[in-house]
């Protein structure tokens, strides 16, 4: 067990005499420029899928509004024949790892048969705001609703904490959902028009 382990223990047995835990939600929400319907994020088969991670308190801790700042340990897991991860662009948060690696801290991606995970921590985090953006390549076939579920990669003792205070946090997390669809007509149509070009200049060539 490591030292923010421990910490993180003994400061839950701390809030929960004091019982006043600070709550929050974690979640995986489509980035701007994602089709969704309902909750679920509609994608063409091989499409790049954008995810925003977003930390969002359940209230302000105070009156001004100051959110204070977060941080803790996050795992996506996925179906490989499903997704393809592609990268995280942070947003103003900075990475930890214990123990560091030579390389320094990055999202970590383990593999187990089919299923993957992608580990990352960060610090600095700011509530109600966008913690920064994940990247995957949706690689099932067409009518597949596949998922990336979200959790704390510490499911015993929770990893997430109130820096200013170094209180423990709560939190639910909500994952994403993501369905392959056919490429809209319109699509098909301008790839055939370009096919027909590209068939005619060749003809032309021939015949010339």
């Amino acid at each position: 067990m490591n030292m923010r382990n421990i910490s993180s223990l003994g400061l839950l047995l701390t809030l929960a005499l004091a019982g006043n835990a600070q709550a929050a939600s974690l979640a995986l929400r489509p980035s701007a420029n994602m089709n969704v319907i309902g909750d679920v994020i509609q994608i063409g088969q091989g499409g790049t899928v954008n995810l925003d991670l977003r930390l969002v308190l359940d209230a302000p801790e105070s009156a001004s509004g100051d959110y204070g700042l977060y941080g803790g340990s996050i795992l996506v897991s996925y179906d490989t024949r499903h997704f393809d991860f592609g990268g995280f662009a942070p947003n103003g948060v900075t990475y930890f790892c214990d123990p560091l690696p030579p390389g320094g801290c990055a999202p970590i991606v383990t593999t187990n048969g089919f299923a993957q995970t992608v580990q990352l921590g960060f610090d600095n985090a700011y509530g109600t705001d966008r913690v920064g953006t994940f990247s995957f390549t949706a690689k099932g076939e067409i009518g597949t609703l596949a998922t990336l579920d979200l959790a704390d990669s510490d499911d015993f003792f929770g990893s997430f904490l109130h820096y200013e205070t170094y209180q423990p946090m709560v939190l639910g997390f909500t994952g994403a959902s993501v369905a392959v669809v056919p490429l809209p007509a319109s699509v098909w149509l301008l790839g055939t028009a370009i096919g027909g070009l590209a068939a005619r200049r060749r003809f032309r060539r021939t015949t010339g």
